[in-house]
């Protein structure tokens, strides 16, 4: 697997390689127990043995995004480290759609980057691990916090292309410096966001459902892969982009409940049990699983994080409702209680 990881890692940096797509090909054919990999990317992605078309690219996102929103979902609510189960078809979906989201990522970058020769650039890449959350600025005075576990992609010559374009996978907060004549925007998978100068937050993991905008200063505008603008938001405002459902739904909000990660701080408000564990994991590093009967009931929470340490969490959600978290080492795992 660790062979097939790099290929993937040199496809990202140079999709148009014909080499390489034929060397992952060869791997999927060759390893035992890829068969199975290799018909869903048949039935899928055809990057590995022809060249898409952009229509084609964005109606491949989509279904692997839902592919994996839906994996990701019965599988976190199902994993338990005390019992192994054999690999079935809903777990072999879920390897293939991380393989391959990352992937096509990427090929929307090449998309851009070859729709205007004018602005072609090597693309640099910021990512964090574990529970870190990196500060930094762009090359354009772009100031940016990149919460754990996330991706961002922008051209090295981002201070000098006509359009700053930049790429998101998972959650960052974006101050971003003002110059009319050059816009701003993030890509997601599954949305866009476009500024001039503003202050906002974009929340785009990959294993969630659901892809949100929360602006604090200036205004933005939320546009579909296709380019059709869904909406435009003000200070104060937050816009959340259900991807299995495709629907949209805006409302005000208290941002700094969306921004204070940026300080250390996490804010649930009303959260379910899988969200508030899949942000715990972000936070702590650690690996949290849920018994389905805890996943069913999805007991909610209101409390806030940010000095309290992992067993003092854990303990408060003991409190709070009929839950019992049992720490093994990394792990975590919540089941219900009588």
């Amino acid at each position: 697997m660790h062979e097939f990881q790099e290929l993937l890692n040199q496809l990202r940096s140079n999709p148009a390689n014909k080499e390489l797509k034929k060397k992952i090909r060869e791997w999927l054919s060759e390893n035992p127990g890829n068969e199975q990999v290799l018909q869903l990317l048949k039935e899928h992605w055809e990057l590995i043995n022809t060249d898409l078309s952009e229509s084609d690219f964005f109606r491949l996102n989509r279904v692997l995004a839902k592919i994996h929103v839906k994996a990701n979902m019965k599988l976190s609510v199902q994993r338990n480290s005390n019992h192994r189960r054999s690999i079935n078809r809903r777990q072999i979906i879920q390897i293939a759609a991380t393989l391959l989201i990352p992937v096509l990522t990427y090929v929307g970058i090449h998309y851009f980057i070859k729709a205007d020769n004018t602005e072609n650039a090597s693309q640099l890449i910021v990512e964090t691990t574990g529970a870190k959350i990196r500060h930094f600025f762009l090359p354009d005075s772009t100031e940016v916090w990149l919460n754990s576990e996330s991706r961002l992609n922008y051209p090295e010559n981002i201070n000098k292309t006509k359009q700053r374009i930049v790429s998101l996978s998972g959650q960052a907060y974006f101050k971003v410096y003002h110059d009319a004549a050059r816009p701003f925007a993030v890509q997601t998978l599954q949305m866009d966001i476009r500024v001039l100068g503003t202050s906002f937050d974009v929340s785009a993991y990959p294993d969630e459902q659901t892809i949100s905008s929360t602006l604090e200063k200036g205004s933005i505008a939320l546009f579909s892969k296709q380019g059709k603008q869904l909406e435009q938001l003000v200070p104060g405002e937050q816009a959340v982009f259900d991807i299995v459902s495709s629907t949209l739904k805006r409302e005000n909000v208290k941002t700094t409940d969306f921004t204070s990660w940026t300080v250390g701080k996490l804010v649930f408000h009303n959260a379910g049990i899988i969200e508030v564990a899949q942000k715990l994991e972000r936070r702590f590093g650690y690996t949290i699983s849920i018994s389905s009967e805890l996943s069913e009931e999805n007991p909610t929470y209101t409390f806030t994080v940010q000095h309290e340490s992992i067993n003092e969490i854990c303990r408060l959600i003991e409190l709070s409702t009929n839950a019992r978290a049992t720490i093994d080492g990394k792990h975590i795992h919540f089941e219900k209680t009588e």
